[in-house]
């Protein structure tokens, strides 16, 4: 009989550590829950319970899914069709997150980006001396200059979480602007 031990002890301990590793991992990539709708409750019972009035918005270890702020519907009455699910990259961690959801049809779209990494730097950064300020939604809110009559977007700031949606959309569709403020004003009324 030998001595020698076996090694299969070593490579379970090698691969658990390296599955610990990658499970505390400041980035994961999701999807968004479905249905949106009960994402939206779940965050908002999380603002409920910090405050008892629902008006604060997640805090910065929250889950951001930029598809629960602007949903498939919010989309299709925007895009005056039904662009499907939004396709989301979402990157949460420790520290905050990042979020983008894009809503295409064949001749328009929408995209919401929101972070709540240093969300107010972001907007502030985001904003141009002809940016044009838009009351009444988030904590402040700004339009930036379009390339185009076609396009709009509008960033806002509530809490510490910055959003943006730019919606791109044909002539016969009528007001971009319109719109994309439409947009953002349900959006901040998600967080």
């Amino acid at each position: 009989m030998s001595n020698r031990r076996p090694r299969w002890p070593v490579a379970v301990a090698a691969a658990t550590g390296c599955f610990l590793l990658a499970a505390c991992s400041s980035k994961s990539t999701t999807k968004p829950p479905a249905p949106a709708a009960s994402a939206a409750a779940t965050q908002a019972a999380a603002a409920t319970a910090s405050d008892g009035s629902g008006a604060s918005a997640p805090t910065a270890s929250s889950n951001l899914h930029a598809c629960v702020l602007v949903s498939e519907q919010d989309a299709t009455t925007a895009l005056g069709a039904d662009p499907g699910v939004g396709q989301e990259d979402t990157q949460n961690g420790d520290f905050g997150g990042n979020s983008r959801c894009i809503y295409a049809i064949t001749s328009a779209g929408v995209q919401v980006s929101a972070s709540s990494i240093a969300g107010k730097a972001l907007c502030d950064g985001n904003r141009r001396s002809n940016s044009v300020d838009v009351p009444g939604v988030g904590d402040r809110a700004f339009e930036t200059p379009a390339t185009g009559d076609q396009e709009a977007t509008v960033y806002f700031l509530k809490g510490d979480i910055c959003v943006s949606i730019t919606i791109e959309t044909t002539a016969a569709m009528g007001s971009a602007k319109d719109r994309v403020i439409a947009l953002a004003t349900t959006a901040a009324g998600r967080l």
